[in-house]
C-alpha cells in the first residue's frame, strides 16, 4: 500500500467530508424524515476530546464533521476547557446556545451530520471491516 503525502491525505480528507455532507444533506432533504435529536431527547452522552473541548456528541467531535455549519464552532479556543474556569462557562456561550436553540427551533438549519445520526429510530452501530490488513470502522444506521 502506498503511503500518502500531506497533500494527499488533505484531499482523501475533503473527498471524505464532502461524501458525509451528501450523505447527511439527502438523509435531511428526504421529508419522511424527522430530526430526533439524541443530545436532547435521548441519553446521548456529551463528549470530552483529547483536545479538551466538549461537544453534544460523539459525532460532532469527528473532525470529518468539522466543516458543517454550528459544528466548528464547539472546536473554538475560547470553549477548551484549559481556557474556562468551569464548564458551565462553556455550556453558557454563545456557541452552545445557538446549537441548542437551533434543534429545537430551526431543525431545518441543523447540520447535516445531526440527521444523519438522529433522523433515524432505527439507531446505529459500528462495523469492523478488514480488508487486506487494513482495518476500518463503518458506521451503519
Amino acid at each position: 500500500m502506498k503511503k500518502l503525502t500531506k497533500e494527499e491525505r488533505l484531499i482523501k480528507k475533503k473527498e471524505w467530508q464532502q461524501k458525509l455532507v451528501n450523505k447527511g444533506t439527502l438523509i435531511k432533504n428526504n421529508k419522511k424524515n424527522k430530526l430526533c435529536p439524541r443530545c436532547i431527547y435521548s441519553d446521548q452522552n456529551m463528549v470530552l476530546s483529547s483536545e479538551g473541548y466538549l461537544s453534544p456528541c460523539c459525532w460532532l467531535d469527528d473532525e470529518l464533521y468539522r466543516n458543517q455549519p454550528y459544528v466548528n464552532d464547539f472546536f473554538q479556543p475560547h470553549l477548551n476547557i484549559e481556557n474556562n474556569k468551569n464548564i458551565e462557562d462553556i455550556f453558557n456561550s454563545k456557541e452552545w446556545k445557538n446549537f441548542w436553540d437551533m434543534l429545537i427551533n430551526h431543525p431545518e438549519d441543523a447540520p447535516p451530520v445531526c440527521y444523519e445520526y438522529c433522523a433515524s429510530k432505527k439507531g446505529d452501530q459500528e462495523i469492523i471491516e478488514e480488508k487486506n490488513n487494513d482495518i476500518g470502522i463503518i458506521r451503519v444506521h
